[in-house]
């Protein structure tokens, strides 16, 4: 059985199949198959017709598209974001403009001055002070009027070899000076160190 339409009167009725020829129940008029369309059949209760379920299918599919595109893009625009950032941070020189470059290099500049000058200052500082210490520790022979003999002192008067010695000479650059001590009517040399040791006797 097939459900048609009657093209005079409107009305649905129900035919065999295989019949070309029919009357139509409502308004007697004879109709032939080809005068009429079948209408469909109705569907199951579960069964969604397939015109139905395409145009569902199809939104679904283009709304996964659409939200597939955004993603790309909110991923695309974070990467670039953050290669920006990198490439920042790692050259920051190449955001400062040229001042800015020209006085970081005088800043330096000065600051590297300062230095030497602090250095300068502080070798000058310790070559003072070994000049001053050098003096305090040179030895001259000096004369003690009232023992009548000749001792050792700093250039500063400090003594550092009490008067023995009929005769003193200067310490030369070994350290050794002679010495003469009188024996009789004649003196024995000797060569004494910087604390008054004799080192070596001579005649």
């Amino acid at each position: 059985m097939k459900i048609v339409t009657c093209p005079k009167c409107f009305k649905k009725m129900k035919i065999e199949e295989e019949c070309k020829l029919f009357l139509c129940p409502h308004c007697q008029e004879k109709i032939s198959i080809e005068d009429v369309a079948a209408e469909p059949e109705a569907p199951a209760e579960n069964e969604v017709p397939a015109e139905i379920e395409a145009p569902v299918e199809n939104a679904y599919q283009e709304s996964t598209k659409g939200k597939n595109k955004k993603v790309i893009i909110a991923v695309a625009v974070a990467l670039v974001a953050v290669v920006a950032g990198a490439v920042f941070f790692l050259l920051p020189g190449k955001s400062e403009s040229k001042e800015q470059v020209e006085d970081k290099k005088e800043d330096r500049k000065e600051v590297a001055e300062g230095k030497k000058k602090e250095a300068k200052v502080e070798v000058k500082k310790e070559e003072k002070k070994e000049a001053k210490k050098e003096k305090e520790e040179i030895l001259v022979p000096y004369y003690d009027e009232e023992s009548e003999l000749y001792g050792y002192c700093t250039i500063e008067g400090e003594i550092k070899i009490e008067p023995q010695f009929d005769e003193a000479y200067a310490f030369d650059e070994n350290g050794l000076a002679r010495v003469g001590i009188k024996s009789g009517w004649s003196s024995d040399y000797h060569y004494i160190n910087e604390k008054g040791e004799i080192i070596q006797p001579k005649n």
